[in-house]
């Protein structure tokens, strides 16, 4: 993904870049964050920790009311990167959170896949 002029960025309507979307069992999609801005490694974690755990529970919530159950879709500790072949499947309708990141620098991707990965 390179803008938010990507289709799939256009249905999940998202207006910048990076983005967090959160997608509940109900198939209702939620903006989480858009063009955030971290100025420093620690804010930035504790801010997509809060974001996170707001949307979860929405999420928990959206479960018991439908009475379906939320599965992983995997264990694997690697995070994948979004690609144009494989955007619809990794932030698909089946996906809870899509974590949408834009790097300048190799160094910044790796920083943000060990703290997912953790």
């Amino acid at each position: 993904i390179h803008d938010v002029s990507n289709p799939v960025m256009k249905g999940l309507k998202v207006d910048s870049l990076p983005a967090i979307v959160g997608i509940l069992p109900t198939g209702e999609k939620h903006i989480l964050s858009a063009g955030m801005v971290v100025n420093d490694l620690e804010s930035g974690i504790k801010e997509i920790s809060e974001l996170l755990e707001k949307f979860e529970k929405k999420y928990k919530k959206a479960s018991k009311e439908t009475a379906r159950e939320s599965t992983c879709d995997s264990d694997d500790e690697r995070v994948p990167l979004l690609t144009k072949e494989n955007v619809r499947g990794l932030c698909g309708e089946k996906t809870s959170v899509c974590i949408i990141g834009v790097f300048r620098k190799p160094r910044t991707k790796e920083k943000l896949q060990a703290i997912l990965s953790s």
